[in-house]
């Protein structure tokens, strides 16, 4: 166990087996452009959580090689 003193002055333990980082994602999982098989369009939603509303971006020229394919809002 370490024991640190922090700007105040006062002194805390840090124990490494309880201090645990927030996983992180994966590049994968941050990547939400897709591919819509129905209309050819390459779009990508957005979740607005204050305004609880979702957003589409749909763009024309942007490669389509290895996006995932899913149908879009437009063509469910």
């Amino acid at each position: 166990m370490k024991e640190r003193i922090n700007d105040w002055g006062l002194t805390y333990n840090i124990d490494s087996s309880t201090v645990r980082k927030a996983p992180q994602k994966q590049e994968g999982e941050r990547f939400t452009v897709k591919l819509c098989p129905s209309c050819h369009c390459v779009y990508e939603n957005r979740h607005h959580q204050y305004k609880k509303t979702i957003t589409t971006n749909r763009y024309k020229d942007f490669p389509t090689i290895g996006l995932k394919r899913e149908n879009c809002l437009k063509c469910k």
